[in-house]
């Protein structure tokens, strides 16, 4: 890399020399359990800092992922706000993984703050990932191959670490960042226009299918479809309560409307971090606890079916009291006609589906550096993670898209997801000048208990007579993790890695709880060597590594 400058033109002309930025294989990465630094990293590494996503328009980490990984690919889902529906791959890894009891997923490990984040079914999920605010991270890491094989079984598809920003400067600092937004609808289905509709109706249609065209011109995606717009603002405070008490603390607001006209997502976030330190540094403490609520509004998007069929000679509103004022087909009963296109306006406006989702993340970070031997660290982390959801639908007797079962009525949740763990490691990192050789040896211990729950509930009509049911569950699982790492480094130039983990599930039976995960990486350090330096021909590369890896 090179060093940042900054120039002002004086002339019509500017002379500019790139400095090489020597500092950057000096810097400390984020790797699992514990850092390293750049050029002592033998495995595949990626870190995306503070400064690289400011000022990204998104609103999510996934967006702003795009682009910024070689390897890592986003596939973007569904547009529906706060579905959290982005997808995130590592070099298209599309593997099974090994603890999942339901076929595995292909989504990589995310760990915030060193606490692992574990879904509905407790396998790796992005849904943390995608509502954390990108103006709250200091920095991610990607872990790709054999450098991801320390955490296991479950980052068979990569490892994504998030480090979170913390309170550091002497004088009190306060952030205000807003980001808005309007998303439009781009393309639609491949459809008639009006002219042409009626056009091969009275050209081609049955006299039947001729009765049914009226007067009235309408455009049905016109009435569903809105511009959507979408809001993020975060306001943060972050300074020293005293001179061994950094603190930071923030609270977001997010709204974003959906392209159908009655979906929406908010979201309120709260976090705060302190980070004491205590006997001249020698024990570091990391407190974090993060909060969010998040409200939901989903649409029936049985209406973009329809607004793409529907007659649109035909008026939205039928000026009668039947099915809400709606127009609809009706049969010679007053009924709607069975299997008909119902009116997309109907669908949207009179169906009310409701989500609130509460969510507590908190952490305890705590390294100590021993007096007596202040090359060994030891390291222990307490984390927690609480998620309760909960929702309602209703749909009035008179709609036409639930007539036949006087509409519905009923609420469901609280599905309930708790996640503990607990990390031990210790660190012995020690630099030998005289053998020109460095030493990293990481020891440790995981465990990890995860639980979710779902009471019994009923779908019911209007009349509160039950049109289904469905039954509760209680699912959960405890992980034991023991794990090892050496990282060999002579001369800055030839390097050794060797990780070894074991896990074990209680989803399994006692005689196959085990698993097993070695793996072993050599990186060489071309650039460091004489003739790299001496050969002209290669001026132009600023550091050169070659590394392999298996695990």
């Amino acid at each position: 890399g090179y060093i940042k400058q900054t120039f002002v033109p004086k002339s019509n002309t500017l002379n500019i020399v790139l400095q090489e930025d020597n500092q950057k294989l000096d810097e400390v990465v984020v790797v699992g359990y514990g850092s390293m630094k750049q050029k002592n990293i033998t495995g595949s590494v990626s870190t995306i800092s503070a400064e690289e996503l400011e000022d990204l328009p998104v609103s999510n980490l996934s967006e702003a992922l795009q682009g910024m990984v070689n390897g890592l690919t986003v596939e973007l889902g569904s547009s529906r706000p706060g579905t959290n529906a982005n997808e995130v791959y590592i070099r298209q890894n599309r593997t099974f993984t090994g603890i999942s009891k339901d076929g595995g997923n292909s989504t990589p490990l995310i760990i915030i703050d060193d606490v692992i984040q574990l879904g509905t079914n407790g396998q790796p999920s992005m849904e943390q990932f995608n509502m954390l605010d990108p103006s709250e991270v200091e920095s991610i890491t990607v872990l790709r191959d054999a450098s991801a094989a320390i955490y296991g079984s479950r980052a068979a598809n990569g490892v994504i670490l998030i480090t979170t920003k913390k309170g550091s400067s002497d004088k009190l600092k306060i952030t205000f960042s807003t980001t808005n937004s309007v998303q439009t609808r781009t393309k639609l289905a491949d459809m008639l226009s009006y002219d042409e509709f009626v056009n091969t109706i009275q050209s081609k249609g049955t006299d039947a299918q001729r009765a049914l065209l009226g007067t009235t011109h309408t455009d049905w995606n016109d009435e569903i479809y809105q511009n959507a717009f979408g809001t993020d603002n975060n306001l943060s405070v972050a300074g020293k309560i005293t001179k061994n008490l950094p603190f930071r603390a923030s609270i977001g607001y997010y709204n974003q409307s959906g392209l159908l006209r009655t979906d929406n997502a908010e979201r309120y976030t709260g976090s705060i971090t302190l980070n004491p330190s205590f006997f001249k540094d020698h024990l570091k403490l990391n407190i974090n606890a993060k909060g969010s609520i998040n409200k939901n509004t989903f649409a029936n998007t049985s209406a973009i079916w329809a607004a793409s069929t529907m007659n649109p000679t035909i008026p939205v509103y039928s000026g009668l009291d039947t099915f809400g004022g709606y127009t609809e087909a009706i049969d010679n009963t007053g009924a709607p006609v069975n299997g008909a296109v119902m009116n997309p306006v109907g669908l949207l406006n009179m169906n009310d589906s409701q989500s609130t989702v509460k969510r507590f993340i908190g952490n305890i970070d705590a390294d100590y550096r021993l007096h007596f031997f202040p090359d060994l660290k030891l390291h222990a982390t307490l984390g927690y993670d609480y998620a309760q959801g909960k929702g309602s639908v209703y749909v009035p007797a008179e709609a036409a898209q639930n007539y036949t079962t006087s509409g519905l009525d009923y609420t469901y949740g609280p599905q309930k997801k708790v996640n503990r763990l607990l990390t031990l490691y210790a660190n012995y990192n020690k630099l030998v000048e005289s053998i020109k050789s460095s030493f990293d040896v990481t020891a440790g211990y995981d465990y990890q208990y995860w639980k979710s729950t779902t009471p019994l509930y009923y779908e019911t009509n209007t009349l509160g007579e039950i049109q289904k049911t469905s039954k509760a569950t209680d699912d959960r699982h405890v992980l034991l993790s023991y794990y090892g790492r050496l990282n060999y480094s002579f001369d800055d130039r030839y390097t050794v890695t060797g990780t070894f983990r074991t896990d074990g599930s209680s989803r399994f039976g006692v005689n196959n709880r085990w698993g097993y995960f070695p793996s072993a990486s050599l990186a060489w350090r071309v650039s460091g060597e004489d003739f790299f330096t001496k050969a002209k021909f290669l001026s132009f590369v600023d550091d050169l590594k070659i590394r392999t890896s298996y695990g």
